[in-house]
């Protein structure tokens, strides 16, 4: 890098020399021997830095003297960090050309096209030297950005003829500002604030949540005085809650914006002064001046009256004062009159001039309002100006098509000066777009007391030109623009703007024309239109799957959720019954609002399936801001002779219908009147109910001993009550018993205690999970069709009480645990089925009648009426609570160890993984499980416990590559006897890590074939080993799998396996490769679907990425190098890019010190101050294909101060001095 680079560095070191010059005076003393020396060091550091300006100034003018002169043309963009030349006509570079022209402004000069971090400092460098700005961020005073009053001086520096500034696009940069509360504001506590504000630069309508709002001190505009930040979306507007992390006690304080997103919290803005929070019941409003009549002209002598006109909103007593303007004394009277007065004032004037005085009327609780008028003493010659800008007042960033008066633009107009101002032509403009002028008419425009001043009017030539003059008074006075706009919007938003210089402005009512500030455009933020919508959803709310009986009133069954972006008043809506429920499963239909009775329909008719309801005027409103809730309740059909058409067991649903929208079955009134058709076209999905002639109620109950004994004991007890509409009949229970210590479990039986008859015959043996089948061992013969096909009855409206009973024998301390299980999902198929189909269905944990067959048959075992336990009331789809009986340790103590595990083997899984399995042991009581020990390296001894698993395998899964284990295995019986070890095997893992698959999705019905569904890709390959398990003989076995790819089909041919089995499949990779859909016939015989995520792509991608491009090089005040460069592009997809340094001005030695990933700079803290380094990069794709290199960057930081080792006075001022002379010497070098 030349020296010129390294020159422009040295301007920091003047500054901060002059500091440290100046802040040593605060270091600590040191003894009076080194005064001298520290005075001398002084005045000599001060005559080198006198020296270094000149010489400076000297290079300066050398510079200044013989430049470039090549043609050159401003930009008419905004141009910022980031920009390119496709994105600016070309205008970046045209820009790098300018600057280049200056060494000590752009010693660079790199003309990329690119507006990156060398040309963004070169751009401040222009401004400083040019008086333009030389401090702040490109967000908050354009440091960095090539706005209006840069590119008019490079406009000047180009012999460009100055021109009118033509329009041009508003920078992107982000930016944020509050509008309300912004200071003077009074809120209410009710337990939330609206909080307002505009943006530009940052993304909107999207889902992500990139504004933090917090509430702060308000003397401090400091995070760390805020509360908590909470993040909501971009949307202009948020309801903050002041409860939790956000809560605001009565009292000042400011709110703070920020954007999330940029770096430390920097895009932000804070309330412009505190606004007041006060508690419900305490509010003070401030007064208000309705107006204020007196002279406007008088002369030097003459005296003058003024009465000003207020009123409190409280109908307190108000104190009026005035200050009657420069150069004369306020008048120290105080009026205190009632709530609604006119105070008078009189003044004479003892001097010719302008004066504003100003009128302040202040209520009990010190709240005030002011306001001022002109008055012209003596003839003085008046002058004003006019300065136009966005309006720090609330304006909404969206408005809804068929709004008369929306608002589009609040402008602040401020006059300075003695005179108002007077408009006599106010032009705005939109974007060259003609349907807005169809969208919107009638455009207005309203002073701040909400009098119309100018209109109405029409776009026109995509222009609103309002030519009624009015007259603007002294000071700052708000305007707002406002339009009509059409029910059926041409046009989804628009913005406008203003060019305060083609205004027609004139002082007071006379001629003199004045051009209104600022001499760019006023662009006001942009203004969504929508149409009016509204909305409906399932509720979460709404109640799962319940179980009724028969003939049920007021069932809730649906719960629909109306949101709505207006307010809407519902007028239609269409529900359907869900297939294959019918008319004749329901009697009646209501709906609510709430506990309000909305329409009841009795006997819907539900013609195709579907019914439709009207809604009186108003009686059903969806307000814009909170969502609204239907509840809809059925009458359940009756069970009997007389209604042989409904079915006992069917499932009863109804839903929103999402295709009445189409017909136009689903709408709501909103404004004017106008119909509107719901958004939702998608039907919900509610759970609905089932109804049934009677249900049985499962209560468990407490066992009457608890204390587990040797011998016939009662494990479990519980209570089954009918419903009184009709009988149920029981056929089937399943329980489940967990076996704590030396316990054994035999001849279970289900006792009938209320009838005292046993349900089934003893089971001998049992285990963890059994199931208890009615038979005829007790029961009447009128409750079985055969010896073992058998249901207990529970008569209507009446319990019974059953014992599940078992022989227990204790040998130890230990329990017993018992629970009843319930089912997870209803039978396949719709309504009720035999005993038979229950029992064949999944889940058949309990089967029971309502007998409902007995309305058109005889009950039996075969009649379709019976069903499982799913929605039982008392009774989980995951079991009843459970009973426990512990024992006492009175018996028998087994101290017999199980026998030692055998044939140990180990064997390496493709998985990365390690299999073992064993012979099992054997004991007097049984085995409860087997210990797995593990240690590592082929001699090794110190064996630790890894797994207990309760059958003779296991899996390791925590294994090293290319490691030696050695595995041992011992059993354990329920006392906790441990057998002997095992023998020793040892095995060493895999070398090296087989290509892996992602995951592996199969349709779920086709377990069936066998197959484990795991593929393992072979390292560098496209083969696959597919595991699979012999169906037969229970196996693991792999078979290869071997795809051809041709483009984007992948084919597998046929395999074969020892089993007999084949397998075929087919697919389409994605475009990344890495994806294969498609279908498989794979043990059974038709074929189904099948997806594979691989890790890498398929058929491997060898081509690379491109060169990163305009790889540069930049350091700042630390020695820390910041690198940036152009991004790659690949046929798949970039990955990263790798930084590789070394060290030298001529180095060639590269070494990576660093990778990024989705973006394209780096920086480096590794860097040394004073040493050259090197830097080049290269991307590489998912293939990991490598680019070639990008250029190659060289860059020395220097370290702007290096502090001596000794921080006495005497060394930091050595120290600088020192430094100081190299400077120097190097500029006497660069002035020869």
């Amino acid at each position: 890098m030349s020296f010129l680079s390294n020159f422009r560095k040295t301007f920091f070191v003047y500054a901060i020399s002059l500091f440290l010059v100046a802040g040593a005076f605060l270091l600590p003393q040191v003894a009076s021997a080194t005064v001298n020396t520290i005075d001398e060091l002084r005045s000599q550091i001060q005559a080198l830095l006198a020296q270094i300006v000149s010489l400076q100034e000297q290079i300066s003018r050398m510079s200044s003297t013989t430049p470039p002169t090549p043609s050159c043309v401003a930009p008419t963009y905004n141009l910022y960090l980031g920009l390119k030349d496709d994105e600016t006509e070309g205008q970046v570079t045209g820009l790098q050309k300018f600057l280049a022209r200056y060494p000590d402004i752009y010693p660079d000069a790199q003309i990329t096209g690119y507006f990156g971090p060398l040309t963004e400092q070169a751009v401040k460098r222009f401004q400083a030297k040019h008086g333009i700005v030389s401090s702040g961020s490109p967000e908050t005073t354009g440091y960095g950005v090539v706005g209006p009053a840069t590119r008019a001086k490079i406009r000047e520096l180009c012999g460009t003829p100055t021109s009118p500034p033509i329009p041009v696009p508003p920078s992107p940069l982000p930016s944020i500002r509050v509008l309300s509360p912004n200071g003077g504001e009074t809120v209410v506590s009710r337990g939330s604030l609206d909080v307002r504000w505009v943006s530009s630069g940052i993304p909107t309508g999207n889902d992500d949540k990139d504004i933090g709002i917090g509430i702060c001190e308000a003397t401090s505009v400091l995070r760390e005085k805020c509360s908590e930040f909470a993040s909501f979306l971009n949307s202009g507007y948020a309801r903050v809650s002041l409860t939790g992390g956000l809560a605001a006690d009565p009292g000042q304080w400011k709110i703070m914006v920020v954007v999330l997103d940029s770096p430390n919290w920097s895009v932000y803005d804070t309330s412009d002064a505190p606004f007041s929070i006060v508690a419900p019941g305490s509010t003070n409003l401030p007064p208000t001046i309705s107006g204020v009549s007196g002279p406007t002209s008088l002369n030097v002598g003459q005296s003058g009256t003024w009465m000003v006109n207020a009123h409190d909103p409280e109908n307190g007593s108000l104190t009026y004062s005035v200050n009657w303007g420069a150069n004369e004394s306020a008048d120290s009277r105080t009026v205190l009159l009632p709530a609604s007065q006119t105070a008078t004032f009189t003044h004479t004037y003892t001097q010719q001039g302008i004066f504003n005085p100003t009128f302040t009327v202040t209520d009990n609780g010190g709240l005030s309002e002011r306001t001022s008028v002109s008055v012209n003493v003596g003839g003085a010659t008046p002058t004003s100006s006019l300065n136009v800008q966005v309006s720090g007042s609330y304006m909404d960033g969206t408005v809804l098509a068929g709004t008369t008066g929306a608002i589009f633009a609040i402008m602040d107009l401020t006059v300075m000066g003695s005179e108002p101002i007077q408009v006599l032509k106010l032009p705005f403009a939109h974007g060259i777009d003609p349907n807005v002028g169809r969208t919107l008419t009638n455009f207005s425009l309203y002073d701040q007391q909400g009098r119309i001043v100018a209109g109405p009017t029409d776009s026109v030539d995509n222009q609103i030109i309002f030519t009624d003059a009015f007259l603007v008074p002294v000071g700052r006075s708000v305007y707002t623009l406002k339009a009509n706009v059409s029910f059926n919007p041409a046009v989804t938003g628009v913005q406008f703007y203003t060019y305060p210089a083609s205004w027609t402005v004139v002082i007071g009512t006379g001629s003199n024309l004045i051009i209104p500030s600022p001499p760019n455009n006023v662009v006001f933020g942009a203004v969504n239109i929508v149409k009016p919508s509204w909305s409906v959803s399932l509720d979460p709310s709404s109640p799962t799957e319940k179980w009724v009986v028969a003939g049920s009133t007021d069932v809730p069954i649906t719960v629909l959720r109306f949101s709505a972006t207006a307010d809407i008043k519902l007028s239609r809506l269409r529900l359907q019954l869900r297939s294959p429920a019918t008319l004749h499963d329901i009697t009646a239909i209501s709906l609510y609002d709430g506990g309000n009775l909305l329409i009841k329909q009795t006997k819907p008719a539900f013609v195709g399936g579907v019914e439709d309801f009207s809604f009186p005027p108003s009686s059903f409103p969806i307000n814009k801001n909170f969502p609204r809730l239907m509840t809809i309740k059925v009458d359940v059909a009756p069970v009997g002779s007389s209604y042989s058409l409904n079915k006992p067991g069917q499932l009863v649903a109804i839903d929103y219908d999402g295709d009445g929208t189409a017909l136009g079955k689903n709408t709501g009134i909103g404004f004017l009147g106008a119909e509107i058709i719901s958004s939702t076209v998608t039907d919900t999905t509610s759970s609905g109910v089932r109804y049934f002639r009677s249900l049985p109620i499962v209560e468990r109950l407490p066992l009457p001993v608890t204390t587990l004994t040797s011998g016939n004991n009662i494990i479990y007890k519980f209570k089954v009550t009918a419903d009184p509409a009709y009988d149920i009949a029981l056929r089937k229970f399943t329980f489940q018993t967990v076996i704590d210590g030396n316990n054994t479990l035999a001849n279970v039986t289900l006792w009938n205690t209320t009838d005292n008859r046993r349900v089934a015959a003893a089971q001998p043996t049992v285990g963890p999970i059994f199931k208890i089948l009615a038979d005829n061992t007790d029961l009447p013969s009128g409750q079985c069709t055969s010896t073992t096909l058998c249901w207990d009855i529970v008569p209507r409206g009446q319990s019974r009480t059953y014992e599940l009973r078992a022989d227990i024998t204790s040998l130890g301390m230990g329990a017993v645990t018992t629970k009843l299980l319930g089912d997870s999902q209803y039978p396949a198929f719709a309504r009720m089925g035999t005993a038979a189909q229950v029992q064949a269905s999944p889940s058949n944990s309990v089967i029971w009648s309502d007998f409902s067959a007995d309305t058109y048959t005889t009950h039996s075992i075969t009649t379709e009426d019976w069903t499982n336990g799913f929605k039982m009331p008392g009774l989980l789809s995951t079991g009843s609570d459970s009973s426990t009986l512990s024992g006492g340790g009175c018996c028998i103590t087994d101290t017999t160890p199980p026998s030692i595990p055998t044939n140990l083997s180990a064997t390496s899984l493709p998985t990365s993984q390690i299999g073992l399995s064993w012979s099992s042991s054997a004991d007097n009581v049984g085995v409860t499980g087997y210990r797995v020990e593990r240690c590592t390296g082929s001699t090794c001894t110190n064996f630790v416990q890894i797994a207990v698993p309760t059958v003779t395998s296991y899996v390791d899964s925590s294994i090293t590559l290319a490691t030696t284990y050695r595995y041992r295995v011992r059993a354990v019986d329920a006392a906790g006897n441990l057998s002997g070890y095992s023998s020793i095997i040892s095995i060493t893992s895999d070398s090296a890590l087989p290509g892996t698959v992602w995951r592996q999705e199969f349709a779920s019905a086709d377990t069936v074939a066998g197959w484990v569904g795991n593929w393992t890709r072979r390292p560098g390959t496209d083969i696959f080993d597919a595991l699979y398990k012999n169906s037969v003989s229970n196996t693991i076995t792999t078979g290869v799998l071997t795809p051809a790819i041709s483009g984007s089909t992948i084919t597998v041919p046929t395999t074969s396996f020892t089993d007999g089995g084949k397998c075929w499949y087919t697919g389409t990779l994605s475009a990344d490769r890495k994806i294969i859909t498609g279908t498989y016939t794979c043990g059974v015989s038709n074929t189904r679907p099948w997806k594979v995520y691989i890790d890498t792509p398929l058929a491997s991608d060898t081509t690379p990425p491109s060169a990163p491009s305009y790889l540069v090089a930049e350091f700042y005040l630390v020695p820390k190098l910041s690198l940036a460069w152009n991004v790659s592009t690949d046929n798949v997809g970039v990955m990263g890019y790798r930084i590789e340094r070394c060290t030298g001005a001529s180095c060639t030695n590269f070494a990576q010190i660093g990778t990024v990933s989705l973006v394209n700079n780096y920086t480096d803290a590794s860097a040394l101050s004073g040493t050259a380094y090197r830097y080049r990069v290269r991307a590489v794709d998912a293939a990991g294909n490598l680019s070639v290199y990008s250029n190659i960057v060289t860059e020395t930081p220097t370290l702007i101060y290096s502090a001596p080792s000794s921080s006495s006075v005497a060394n930091v001022l050595e120290s600088i001095r020192a430094q100081l002379l190299e400077i120097m010497a190097k500029l006497q070098s660069m002035a020869q």
